[in-house]
């Protein structure tokens, strides 16, 4: 019984290898097959090609991934040295702001927008700017904005600051252009945008851009609480 049985697992594995033997001549047949036909021809023209192409995919995906950790931990780095200048600022100094003390420290981030912490205690701060302070706080916002990456609420404060400072200031142009440039942010806020775009046209006297802005914002915002406001001034400058 136990020679049948073994020659029966004898006869079994024998059968697998030849099974296996069989498999791996098929892979063999395969692999033959594509190399006689128009593609495996192309394979071996430029077979230096393939492999450096492959091993330039393997190494960026791999060189992607520890600059990616690299990345992190200097973001880390900075969001520790944001929080150390906020602590020391917002202890020392409780009332006034030193601009340029302030640009040295966004300069020597390497990610403007670690510093939002800073950025939002800015901004209380100059709610109710001395007029003495609104101009060195304009050019710092304007610096800051361009530091920033558009799509970063870094960018979107300092530039929605930007503009209301260049409007308190009587810089229409500067405060028009700053808007603008907030259209194409994903955090904005198109409706009031369009409000205080058709209000500084009014403001310039530019019967055309008061036009073209109070339209815009009427057929985008038929229903909003401003279409009051904005008719005003579509009526008033054609006056």
């Amino acid at each position: 019984m136990s020679q049948v049985m073994s020659s029966k697992s004898s006869e079994s594995s024998t059968n697998s290898v030849k099974v296996n033997r069989g498999s791996s001549q098929s892979v063999k047949n395969w692999l033959l097959q594509i190399l006689y036909t128009d593609w495996g021809q192309v394979i071996m023209d430029h077979w230096r090609a393939v492999v450096f192409t492959v091993s330039f995919f393997t190494l960026a995906a791999v060189g992607y991934g520890i600059y990616g950790q690299f990345q992190q931990k200097n973001i880390e780095s900075e969001q520790q040295k944001v929080f150390v200048f906020l602590k020391d600022w917002t202890t020392q100094d409780k009332t006034s702001i030193d601009w340029q003390k302030m640009k040295t420290f966004f300069e020597s981030l390497n990610y403007p927008q670690t510093g939002i912490p800073v950025i939002v205690e800015l901004l209380k701060r100059t709610e109710n700017l001395e007029k003495s302070q609104e101009l060195p706080a304009q050019e710092f916002f304007k610096y800051l904005a361009a530091r920033c990456k558009q799509n970063d609420f870094c960018f979107y404060y300092a530039q929605l600051k930007y503009a209301t400072l260049s409007e308190d200031l009587g810089k229409l142009d500067e405060a028009e252009m700053a808007l603008k440039g907030l259209i194409a942010t994903p955090w904005k806020n198109e409706e009031q945008i369009y409000v205080d775009l058709t209000r500084i046209a009014f403001l310039k006297k530019s019967k055309s851009d008061v036009k073209a802005y109070g339209d815009y914002f009427l057929k985008q915002f038929p229903n909003s609480n401003q279409v009051g406001l904005v008719n005003f001034f579509i009526k008033e400058i054609q006056k």
